[in-house]
């Protein structure tokens, strides 16, 4: 059994539902992640390398700033699926290129323990059902992602890693929720430069439309009406970061962090919109 991070050859995605060890503070929120992905049974060949995956995380996400301990909300979210890569097509490749392709079954439920905060900023007035529908399954779905990557070593120590990802949500187990998901589209960009070895600053963006039927005003329930104005407009997620990545002893990758964040919150955060400092850091294997 081996990381997906050392399987791949890629490094850690700046997707925010990559799981990962993180503790940070986006635009005064404390949140914290711990979660990771790994490879349960991996064949390599001199044409084809496989490895069956295991991908999981519980985060921790507060509405405002009053506490340092993140603890408001939480989502959490496990997965199944497989990576493949083809050491004869990288050979095709520019020198040193490499290409993976990842497939993931994954399930998400997102839950509110700070009922009272999140009515305050999210909601228009107090409803009658909060507890039903924003502890309970307001937002759980599966999904279905592919995921393409590509590593590319540049001169003077650069290093250049781009993805495209797409997912699809097919009608959720729990289907008593108001969140409905469709499908979503997604692209990164990373570029590192190795200072000495196990030592690189790196600069990356993501990007990713997230297109739902989620309507802030909804005739079935109209004592729950939502801020944010949303009528199935597409979430979309806008991420910058520069960061450091050190690698000390070979197993576990220490990578601090600060960039802003532009766009609708991951968890049930996702109403509203904002442009947010984010910065912390995290840790990979």
């Amino acid at each position: 059994m081996t990381s997906f991070s050392r399987f791949t050859n890629l490094p850690l995605s700046l997707d925010p539902d990559r799981p990962r060890l993180e503790y940070g503070n986006l635009g005064g929120r404390w949140h914290a992640m711990a979660g990771g992905e790994v490879v349960l049974f991996g064949l390599r060949t001199p044409w084809v390398a496989v490895g069956l995956t295991a991908t999981g995380f519980i985060e921790l996400v507060n509405f405002d700033d009053s506490d340092p301990v993140p603890w408001q909300s939480f989502r959490a979210s496990f997965g199944l699926g497989a990576a493949v890569s083809s050491p004869a097509l990288d050979r095709r490749l520019p020198r040193g290129g490499g290409l993976s392709l990842e497939i993931l079954y994954a399930h998400e439920s997102d839950h509110a323990l700070d009922l009272g905060t999140y009515e305050a900023i999210f909601l228009q007035h107090d409803p009658h059902e909060l507890g039903v529908l924003v502890q309970g399954n307001m937002s759980a779905y599966e999904y279905v992602k592919l995921r393409l990557g590509y590593r590319q070593p540049l001169p003077r120590r650069l290093e250049l890693c781009a993805a495209l990802s797409g997912r699809i949500f097919p009608e959720p187990i729990a289907d008593v929720g108001r969140r409905r998901l469709h499908g979503s589209v997604a692209g990164e960009l990373q570029l590192a430069w190795t200072i000495v070895p196990r030592l690189a600053v790196s600069t990356g963006v993501f990007l990713e439309a997230l297109f739902n039927g989620f309507k802030a005003v909804d005739d079935a329930h109209p004592d729950l009406e939502f801020k944010g104005g949303l009528a199935g407009d597409p979430l979309t997620y806008l991420r910058w970061q520069l960061g450091v990545r050190w690698d000390p002893s070979g197993v576990v990758v220490f990578a601090p962090y600060l960039g802003v964040a532009h766009g609708h919150g991951r968890g049930l955060d996702f109403p509203l919109h904002s442009t947010e400092i984010d910065g912390g850091f995290r840790f990979y294997f």
